[in-house]
């Protein structure tokens, strides 16, 4: 019996020595299973229970290790390298960037979060020079300005990107994008591989109307729909009038006049609508550049066209060949008549038997009268 006892208490105390040991050879297997591996390099690490901000799409609950980017989320890093992160609707890797006016220069910002983004700038003549993703030049990287030939001056405060003197004078047209910092404007973009990074971001942008005082002018605006003030601008003189088309109707709805250094609340500057001007504060003949800002639409714009007198404008800042008014849908006869805005009148015609004489060519930024004949048909002009 007590021999019995003996073996039981031995018995229990090896137990306990085992599983003492078992449980110093788990704790140290842990930890050299959690330690980093010797050929990565820990710069810093996302891990989020929920969404960071409204807009943004975060990583919840894993834990990645990589090299910052310079993106930062409320203190949250994203990876440099790859496809970037989605921010809201924007595509994937892209930066949404917003214009202004600010004094005699074209302000350019974006979401005080996103830092280092890449801005990348292209240039015209006015004509419509307008790509996705060609002839894009580097404006600025990793805070730091690259000043590419030919585009103009730059300066750069803080997360505000000024291109100098570009409001009413510079380059006759200016476009901007942005990148997250890290992301290849040529690489295939993540939301749709068919197209790059860069021709995936959404465009801002600026188009030097010039106009002259003691008449009426004919303008348009390239951009998405937004108010006269943001589109227009506020450079002009107390009695000006905006003259508001309806195309549906075939007339003159509304007469919309400056004051107060504004246009009045609630009227928009619609894309591809044509809108006259009376320039009436500014002394005739003399030359009035209007700065027309705005956001480039990355979808196809559709315009309905009616029977009778259409009020137009080229809807993307592009070249678009035959206007996009195909055989089909436009009639024998049609015009588009063209209006100059030094001279306050029109002075030629585009006309379509079977094809436009001469080749139908509407400058963004101008005005044109459309006589159509036939019956109504859907204006669709893709980016």
């Amino acid at each position: 019996m007590l021999r019995k006892l003996l073996l039981i208490m031995i018995g229990a105390v090896v137990q306990k020595r085992a599983a003492l040991i078992f449980a110093v050879l788990f704790l140290l297997i842990g930890i050299g299973f959690n330690l980093p591996c010797p050929a990565q390099e820990l710069k810093s690490t996302i891990s989020s229970g929920g969404t960071v901000q409204p807009g943004f799409q975060d990583i919840k609950g894993e834990p990645v290790i990589g090299e910052s980017n310079g993106l930062q989320i409320g203190g949250i890093y994203v990876l440099g390298g790859g496809a970037g992160i989605k921010i809201g609707t924007a595509a994937t890797g892209t930066v949404p960037l917003y214009i202004a006016r600010s004094g005699s220069d074209i302000l350019i910002t974006w979401d005080a979060q996103v830092t280092n983004p890449d801005i990348y700038v292209l240039t015209g003549d006015g004509s419509g020079k307008y790509t996705a993703d060609t002839g894009w030049a580097l404006a600025l990287s990793g805070g730091v300005l690259k000043n590419p030939n030919g585009m103009g001056a730059w300066s750069i405060t803080g997360q505000q990107l000024k291109h100098t003197g570009e409001v009413g004078g510079g380059k006759t047209e200016a476009y901007y994008k942005g990148l997250q910092a890290g992301v290849p404007a040529t690489d295939p973009n993540k939301d749709n591989t068919q197209i790059s990074n860069l021709a995936a971001a959404q465009a801002v942008g600026k188009i030097i109307v010039n106009v002259y005082g003691g008449g009426r002018v004919f303008v348009s605006a390239p951009f998405v729909t937004d108010s006269l003030n943001n589109i227009l601008g506020t450079n002009f003189t107390t009695n000006d009038q905006a003259c508001i088309w309806d195309n549906s109707l075939g007339k003159f709805t509304s007469f919309q006049t400056f004051g107060g250094g504004n246009w009045p609340a609630g009227i928009n500057a619609e894309i591809s609508h044509g809108y006259w001007l009376d320039i009436t504060g500014t002394g005739p003949g003399v030359l009035k550049p209007i700065t027309v800002i705005g956001t480039i639409s990355l979808n196809p714009v559709s315009t309905q066209i009616y029977t009778g007198w259409d009020m137009v404008g080229n809807p993307m800042p592009k070249q678009i060949a035959d206007t996009g008014f195909v055989a089909g849908k436009v009639a024998p006869n049609d015009q588009i008549w063209i209006w100059d805005n030094q001279q306050h009148k029109f002075t030629g015609t585009m006309s379509y038997t079977t094809a436009w004489a001469p080749a139908a060519l509407l400058l963004p930024g101008l005005g044109y009268r459309y006589n159509h004949l036939g019956t109504g048909f859907t204006w669709v002009v893709g980016n």
